[in-house]
């Protein structure tokens, strides 16, 4: 660790940037999340598909799909910054959604009961602490959601354990959390092709813009969009405006230069 005492902040003007590189270490961030609930931790493990069930992502995996994604968006890839702020709209709403099921649910059981009779909410004997570390920042906001549904699959739990609903009720609400979290992970699993296209190519209506357009029907792909004004708050910049920069025009579809005549 480098010391930098009172004294010097007098003396010294303060140091260069060259100086605070070799002073200053990596910033690094830790974080972890905790799941109590079988249902939280089968989300957060995803399922392989069988012959007759499809399978949905992990958040591990699907972290490194939206690490594609954010890919495509730095080399202004305009189908994949919307279907970044699907993703990042859709995740919000679905946790708003669940914490406003369990708060609800909660005040309403409460209330119904007595002051004589208390309990807690349902915890794991042996819940699960899982670190994480993702390069893609939408990949923390899937573990949120996670953790909510876990919250909520408690509190569903705890009510099914002193009889205030049925298990048929219990195991319908938590299936329906967790479907809001699968829904999601549809939309990363569908979004899936190897091909280079940028907002130049969709402006300019060239034969692979009309391509993938049809593709992509599903992609709600706005004026404001290409603008770069409507984007997702996750998402990185693109490293090049390809409506003031064209890309480079492959020499093989150039039409072919005119022979002088001798």
């Amino acid at each position: 660790m480098s010391k930098f005492t009172f004294d010097d902040k007098l003396t010294h003007p303060g140091p260069t940037q060259k100086e605070v590189s070799k002073t200053l270490g990596q910033l690094k961030t830790s974080s972890t999340c905790i799941l109590h609930t079988y249902q939280a931790l089968a989300l957060w493990r995803g399922k392989r598909p069988s012959e007759h069930k499809r399978g949905f992502y992990g958040v591990p995996y699907a972290s490194l799909k939206l690490l594609e994604i954010e890919n495509k968006i730095i080399n202004d890839d305009p189908y994949a910054d919307a279907l970044y702020l699907m993703i990042e709209n859709r995740i919000t709403s679905a946790q708003e959604h669940n914490n406003q099921q369990n708060e609800q649910l909660h005040f309403q059981v409460v209330n119904k009961l007595n002051d004589s009779f208390s309990f807690s909410k349902s915890i794991s004997i042996n819940p699960i602490s899982i670190e994480l570390n993702f390069k893609c920042p939408l990949a923390y906001k899937l573990v949120h959601l996670i953790t909510i549904i876990d919250q909520y699959v408690r509190t569903l739990i705890t009510l099914k354990h002193i009889g205030e609903m049925s298990s048929k009720e219990c195991s319908a609400k938590a299936e329906k959390a967790a479907n809001s979290y699968r829904s999601i992970i549809a939309l990363v699993q569908r979004f899936d092709y190897t091909k280079t296209i940028t907002r130049w190519d969709v402006v300019k209506k060239t034969s692979l813009a009309d391509e993938l357009k049809n593709q992509f029907e599903w992609i709600n792909l706005t004026d404001d969009m290409l603008k770069r004004i409507n984007r997702a708050t996750t998402a990185p910049e693109p490293t090049v405006d390809t409506i003031k920069i064209p890309p480079a025009i492959p020499s093989e579809i150039l039409p072919p230069v005119p022979q002088k005549q001798p």
